[in-house]
């Protein structure tokens, strides 16, 4: 007699020609490997706040009374890349630097008066160079004046 009437009857062999596999899971191994689990995470969960309280609960205090790891500023001789680095506006020192740069660029100087070298503004440089040219090498195997020649980048143009 059958165990289950509603069910219908399975032969396992005919199945298993087939290639189906007769097992069914096993529950309780799941059950099992998820208690794990969740175990495994818990512990290592307190695990890690114990390690963080102990980091947390060590002196981290000097004699003096104030923090071993406190930011200590550089000396007043040290150079600073900016008049105010903590209390100061960035905005206003990049501001500064804009127009101190852009005061370099645009405004002629001695760069070394005794060796004649000269600081002229980048929109007279590019000018003078369009008027001059830039040396060239001649193409290969085209045979032109002088090495170091200057030539003309620019084309002419015809009108």
């Amino acid at each position: 007699m059958r165990k289950h009437p509603d069910k219908p009857e399975v032969d396992i062999n005919y199945l298993k020609k087939l290639g189906y596999e007769p097992r069914d899971i096993d529950l309780m191994m799941i059950v099992r490997a998820t208690i794990f689990l969740f175990g495994f995470f818990g512990v290592t969960a307190l695990v890690t706040v114990w390690v963080f309280w102990l980091f947390v609960n060590q002196d981290v205090k000097s004699e003096s009374g104030a923090p071993k790891i406190a930011r200590k500023m550089p000396p007043p001789d040290y150079p600073m890349l900016q008049e105010r680095p903590i209390w100061g506006d960035p905005h206003m020192d990049i501001q500064k630097f804009r127009m101190e740069e852009d005061e370099r660029v645009n405004t002629p100087a001695w760069r070394d008066k005794q060796k004649g070298i000269v600081r002229i503004p980048v929109d007279r440089a590019i000018d003078i160079v369009l008027e001059k040219g830039l040396p060239a090498r001649p193409a290969p195997g085209v045979s032109s004046g002088t090495p170091g020649t200057p030539v003309r980048t620019t084309p002419s143009r015809k009108e």
